[in-house]
């Protein structure tokens, strides 16, 4: 498993963005393992102005620290309709909150 280290302080946000596939009906979902460390939300999609064939974005998503500690993040990239399949990507977080 890779995956990728973030350290942030108590009260800021920073973002993650993730190639889209929503064009293709993939979105990005996500788990958390401790929500009171972090809070995480989807934000928004950011599309290039003109958009290139085949080309969907970025999913951004906001995390915000909450308090001192470690929480883990996996996102998964899926068609929601698709039942029991694996997920066509995969992306790790380790998110480090550190005091203010």
């Amino acid at each position: 498993m890779n995956m990728q280290k973030l350290e942030i302080k108590i009260g800021e946000t920073t973002f993650i963005k993730l190639e889209s596939l929503a064009a293709s009906g993939y979105l990005w979902d996500y788990t958390v393992n401790d929500n009171s460390i972090i809070h995480l939300e989807k934000k928004a999609n950011e599309f290039k102005t003109p958009p290139a064939a085949g080309f969907s974005g970025m999913e951004v998503f906001a995390i915000k620290a909450l308090k001192k500690g470690t929480a883990k993040i996996l996102f998964s990239q899926s068609r929601k309709w698709d039942n029991n399949t694996e997920p066509v990507k995969s992306r790790y977080f380790n998110i480090i909150v550190s005091g203010e």
